[in-house]
C-alpha cells in the first residue's frame, strides 16, 4: 500500500529495483530516497523537501512533531513556498 502512494505521488518508486530486505537494512543504516526529478513540479519545492528530510532524522527525538508539522506545512500553504 505505501508503495502505491509514493508511486501516485512523485510517479516513482523509492529504491527502485530494490529488494525488501536491502531497503530496510538501508534505510535503517540512514539511507533515504532521493529528491525525484522535478520535484518541484509536484510541490516538493527545497522547503517541503527540508521537512521532508527532518521527518526521516534517524534519531526519533530530532524529527518535528505532528504539531510542528502540521504548522510548517501551513506556513508553507500561506506563503506558497
Amino acid at each position: 500500500m505505501l508503495t502505491y502512494y509514493s508511486k501516485v505521488f512523485t510517479g516513482t518508486i523509492p529504491f527502485p529495483n530494490s529488494t525488501s530486505v536491502y531497503v530496510v537494512v538501508m534505510v535503517s543504516k540512514g539511507g533515504r530516497p532521493t529528491k525525484p526529478p522535478g520535484g518541484e513540479d509536484i510541490g516538493l519545492g527545497p522547503t517541503v523537501w527540508k521537512l521532508t528530510e527532518e521527518c526521516w532524522d534517524q534519531s526519533p527525538e530530532k524529527r518535528p512533531d505532528v504539531t510542528s508539522i502540521y504548522r510548517r506545512f501551513q506556513a508553507i500553504v500561506d506563503t506558497g513556498l
